[in-house]
């Protein structure tokens, strides 16, 4: 998998100071994200390469490489022409695609990669709290050995419009959020 932690706007604390250049630079303790991802691949038998470097994500023949890009944390408009156009190709030739944590706050303006997370963009979100998972579809292998049910703390983000033509996986029982939470939160993969 290719790892890609690139932000042109705010960056999440937890993937630590900017990255250097290249394919797989040194990471710092602080580089929680990177670190943990590395450390999930060694565990679990899938190798992780990352890196915050758009021209790494600018050619479809090195994306093919990979079974499955995942943009995580990434924020605002975090790739060039080049990038955007390998990512189509690449997603359109059968590639992988996960979008984790900021991914809805990414490439705002561009149409296929909303299209990508089912129409819909970040509007915004409340302090981090605690919030009860659901799972919604137990017949994909993300979810197949999750609890029906388990808490979890979050920045619980408000998508407009709500994601469509996607298959949720997961949402958030609203009920379990602080007052003045509104909208649904689906934990969703464009499908």
């Amino acid at each position: 998998m290719l790892l890609c932690t690139r932000t042109a706007g705010p960056r999440h604390a937890n993937l630590g100071p900017a990255l250097g250049a290249g394919l797989n630079p040194a990471l710092a303790d602080t580089n929680v994200v990177q670190n943990a991802l590395v450390t999930m691949g060694r565990e679990h038998g899938f190798a992780v390469d990352w890196t915050e470097v758009v021209t790494q994500l600018a050619t479809p023949a090195r994306l093919f490489r990979y079974n499955a890009v995942v943009f995580y944390s990434t924020s605002r408009d975090a790739l060039d022409d080049a990038a955007q156009t390998s990512l189509r190709q690449y997603i359109r030739g059968g590639g992988g695609f996960a979008g984790i944590r900021n991914a809805f706050g990414t490439e705002y303006n561009w149409p296929w990669y909303e299209g990508l997370l089912g129409g819909a963009n970040f509007y915004d979100h409340g302090p981090g709290q605690r919030g009860t998972v659901v799972v919604q579809n137990r017949r994909d292998s993300s979810t197949a050995a999750l609890p029906d049910r388990w808490d979890f703390t979050d920045e619980w983000y408000n998508l407009v419009p709500a994601p469509s033509r996607v298959r949720v996986l997961a949402t958030v029982d609203e009920s379990t959020l602080a007052e003045g939470a509104t909208g649904k939160k689906p934990f969703c993969r464009a499908g």
